[in-house]
């Protein structure tokens, strides 16, 4: 036994040795996409190269993986059992590429910070405080409501309205917390009430306009924000907005009246383990901390209220 051999691994058989993995995903490829020619585009290879992998893994393992027509192959019951080994291989080599594309330097690659749209349009007002802290690199600002995940190189900084489990392996901490109020045109009477999706992030904005009728009527249902506070502003309805944006519309009042009509979320910077090690990221980190934490005021109103948290 060679010394540095695994004695805990089996050898393995003398064919499977000369095995390539490029002819054992071009059979992986041809099986999903039911032919040579789209098995070749989804590689970037010619279709001939792709057959002569074929061709190559049919000989050193000496079996008949797939039976060939002029528009079609079907996979044999050897290739199906190959099959089965070979699509987890397939799915970790994917993991690897996201692994190491999150790994790698990046000093020429943009940061990218995600949040939901009502705080990423408070982040838009201070952008320039922001890129500030993130050159020489490009600082981008996405609003989702996706949780991408930033160990798979998704995303860079997320701002999120949960809090993100230890088990995950991803940093978490509370940052800021942002209220919700039910807002309409000034003056105006008799607003039917603009309902959120019932998205699983909206269901307590959902749950607060839906205590609203009755008494006012069902209005139009409107999710993105932005569309959202255009209606209220013309007048179509009374909406949910963060209190920071309604508080600064001129033509809007607040028709919060109790406690149970605000809703109050909780803001959680997310991050992986290792951008610790990237000072663009710190520094992207600890002004998004210190502008959170500096308007404060604007973005909760829980001490108008004397009220609790209501994240849902």
């Amino acid at each position: 036994m060679a010394a540095d051999a695994d004695p805990t691994l089996p050898a393995a058989p003398d064919f499977a040795r000369n095995l390539s993995w490029d002819d054992l995903r071009a059979f992986l490829a041809v099986s999903v996409h039911g032919s040579m020619n789209r098995a070749a585009q989804a590689l970037g290879e010619s279709q001939p190269t792709v057959g002569r992998r074929m061709r190559r893994l049919e000989e050193r393992t000496g079996l008949v993986l797939m039976e060939r027509s002029a528009n079609h192959v079907a996979i044999t019951e050897a290739g199906h059992a190959l099959l089965r080994v070979l699509l987890p291989m397939g799915q970790a080599s994917g993991e690897i590429a996201h692994v190491l594309q999150a790994l790698s330097p990046r000093e020429d690659e943009p940061i990218r910070l995600t949040a939901t749209t009502s705080v990423a349009l408070f982040l838009s007002e201070a952008m320039v405080e922001l890129h500030r802290a993130a050159a020489p690199r490009q600082l981008v600002l996405v609003p989702t409501r996706q949780s991408l995940d930033p160990h798979r190189g998704e995303t860079d900084l997320a701002l999120r309205m949960r809090r993100v489990s230890s088990e995950t392996g991803l940093l978490s901490r509370r940052v800021a917390l942002i209220s919700f109020a039910i807002y309409g045109r000034a003056g105006a009477t008799d607003l039917p009430m603009i309902l959120p999706s019932g998205h699983h992030n909206m269901s307590a904005h959902r749950r607060v306009a839906l205590a609203q009728i009755p008494p006012r009527r069902q209005g139009p249902q409107i999710d993105e924000l932005h569309l959202r506070l255009q209606a209220v502003r013309a007048g179509v309805g009374a909406g949910i907005l963060p209190c920071w944006m309604g508080d600064a519309e001129p033509g809007l009042e607040c028709l919060s009246r109790e406690t149970a009509q605000f809703i109050h979320e909780e803001i959680f910077l997310v991050r992986s383990e290792r951008s610790r090690g990237d000072r663009a990221i710190e520094a992207v980190a600890k002004a998004l901390v210190t502008l959170l934490r500096r308007s404060g005021n604007r973005l909760d109103r829980r001490g108008e209220m004397g009220g609790e948290i209501d994240a849902s």
